[in-house]
């Protein structure tokens, strides 16, 4: 079965063309969930043109199960809108950044790391966990210097 530009996606399982990548498939009645939802999505439309998804449905008529990479399954979780998918962009501060944030927050308070995580959590979390760490470790030395200096 050729799939024509009003079919917009080939069912991962059975290779049959259907309407969407989500809705249920006429020919093995499979519905994609969780994960196979992002492998659903770039079996559409939405990722491949009309040759494309002719080609995988073959395939996968065949035999072949479609196992895209992880980073391709997450890049169809992010155009989808997925809740929870990673980032695009979640890359680590430099250590020059965690230095000044740690100096920052001892000259001047250490809800200014406070303020940073909030700003990095949604959108680097790799980035605010580091944050944190350098925040939560400025307040304890700090609260160690007060409580040192209120015995002396």
């Amino acid at each position: 079965m050729r799939p024509t530009p009003a079919v917009l996606a080939v069912c991962h399982r059975c290779g049959s063309a259907k309407k969407g990548p989500f809705v249920p498939c006429k020919a093995c009645a499979v519905v994609p969930t969780r994960e196979a939802r992002a492998v659903a999505w770039l079996l559409s439309g939405h990722h491949l043109d009309v040759e494309e998804l002719d080609e995988v449905a073959r395939r996968i008529r065949a035999g072949d199960v479609p196992d895209p990479p992880r980073a391709l399954r997450d890049d169809a979780r992010r155009a989808m809108g997925a809740v929870g998918a990673p980032p695009e962009d979640d890359r680590r501060l430099a250590p020059i950044a965690l230095v000044g944030l740690g100096l920052a927050s001892v000259l001047l308070t250490p809800f200014l790391g406070l303020a940073v995580w909030l700003g990095l959590r949604q959108a680097r979390p790799q980035a605010a966990r580091q944050v944190i760490v350098v925040t939560a470790l400025v307040t304890v030395l700090l609260a160690m210097a007060w409580m040192a200096d209120q015995l002396l």
